[in-house]
């Protein structure tokens, strides 16, 4: 629970100063880059706690990454801070906080979609992010998934919200017609 309330905290803060900045996203785009940096170079985070490298030395190699990813200085400035308060574990919980709240200022809502076949998906997904973003009055990202029970159709879920139009949903409920 305190690890939740400190990361909370951090990433309150980020949102708050990057929302001031209209920076929300170029943050978010950051976040996630530099964390999928660290996720594929594991040693990273190791190096970042590693207290026989001195702060200097980790604040010059996080400023290096930072620009050669050409991140906003809100990104560098919290993993400094991190670093700097040995709080570097709590980085992908930040990221994800952030990303949620980020979500609420920019009025976008996720989502799956599940189509019975990957045919034309790209299309779909657009027609159905525009469809959905009318009807739901926030821009709309859908991601595709795929499911072997869906026999034809699509199926999606926003903020766990099931739209269902396939063929399974539409055989279950004259099933049950004929069964009353």
């Amino acid at each position: 629970m305190r690890d939740q309330t400190i990361a909370n905290r951090y990433a309150l803060g980020l949102i708050k100063a990057a929302k001031e900045d209209g920076a929300v996203e170029k943050v978010r785009e950051g976040l996630l880059l530099l964390g999928d940096v660290i996720r594929k170079n594991k040693g990273v985070l190791n190096w970042l706690t590693d207290e026989s490298a001195t702060r200097d030395n980790r604040f010059k190699f996080i400023d290096e990454v930072c620009n050669a990813l050409n991140v906003h200085k809100y990104v560098t400035n919290i993993l400094k801070l991190l670093v700097d308060k040995e709080r570097v574990r709590f980085f992908y919980h930040i990221m994800d906080i952030y990303n949620d709240m980020a979500d609420d200022v920019l009025s976008i809502k996720r989502g799956i979609f599940t189509l019975s076949d990957g045919s034309d998906a790209d299309n779909i997904k657009n027609e159905l992010e525009n469809l959905f973003s009318k009807k739901l009055n926030k821009r709309v990202k859908l991601k595709e998934t795929s499911d072997a029970r869906t026999i034809g159709g699509i199926m999606v879920n926003i903020s766990n919200v099931i739209y269902d139009a396939t063929v399974k949903r539409t055989l279950d409920e004259m099933k049950e017609k004929i069964c009353q």
